[in-house]
């Protein structure tokens, strides 16, 4: 996606600012803003629903985990006035397939939710995407997004200005995934499991390289020297 960087798609709540030695602090006033300007976005390709039999003729449908995460975010947006929505793609045709046709892994569809949500919600300014493993943490649900946002820019890093920078990953912690990374010679280990990001030209643009990169050939050590399939039915690079 950029150079010098690799991405996962695990979920942790620590966002990843650019380094920077001229940072402005963020202008924005949180207070003014419309909390229905806020959208939390997820999207999930997996069943919602399961099947369990109860008896002759009678069969109840349970959430899957994925469904109770998504209830979970939903009542937490609904409490501050924040939009909502979950996308479900499914194991269709038209499911997750890149911008040239081809068939991609469900992952690559985060990508997908995140640039229909724009289009869905032309009045927001703020979106957050969480994975469906994802929640908002017990600890902050006395607090909406725009509070969260307020102290993220004003208190935790103040040297952010999220209208310079308006994309912000994950760090990945430590673990198998970032030793992968060291070996392959980048520069970041990030993590795509929640990101947040402020409608702009800039953000809108990192998504649409990102999303475009789906049909770049991942074929050789040298574009892909993790060696991972990126693609429904691909193997391991060469």
């Amino acid at each position: 996606v950029m150079e010098g960087v690799c991405l996962s798609t695990n979920a942790y709540l620590t966002f990843l600012l650019r380094e920077s030695t001229n940072a402005i602090p963020t202008t924005t006033s949180w207070f003014n803003v419309d909390p229905s300007k806020v959208v939390i976005v997820q999207f999930e390709g997996r069943e919602l629903w399961k099947e369990l039999y109860v008896g002759p003729n009678t069969t109840q449908y349970i959430p899957t985990i994925y469904n109770t995460a998504s209830t979970w975010n939903y009542l937490d947006s609904i409490m501050y006035g924040h939009e909502y929505i979950q996308y479900y793609f499914g194991k269709t045709a038209n499911g997750c397939r890149s911008h040239g046709d081809l068939p991609l892994y469900e992952t690559w569809c985060k990508l997908r939710a995140m640039r229909q949500v724009q289009a869905d919600f032309p009045r927001a300014e703020y979106f957050l995407y969480m994975d469906t493993d994802a929640v908002v943490d017990y600890q902050f649900r006395d607090r909406s997004l725009l509070d969260l946002l307020h102290n993220m820019t004003t208190e935790w890093l103040p040297d952010w200005n999220i209208d310079e920078r308006p994309f912000a990953l994950n760090q990945e912690g430590p673990g198998m995934w970032c030793g992968m990374v060291d070996e392959g010679n980048f520069s970041h280990c990030l993590n795509t499991g929640t990101i947040l990001w402020k409608r702009s030209m800039e953000s809108t643009s990192i998504m649409e390289h990102w999303w475009m990169s789906a049909d770049d050939p991942y074929d050789s050590r040298e574009l892909n020297p993790l060696g991972i399939p990126f693609r429904e039915g691909s193997t391991e690079a060469d």
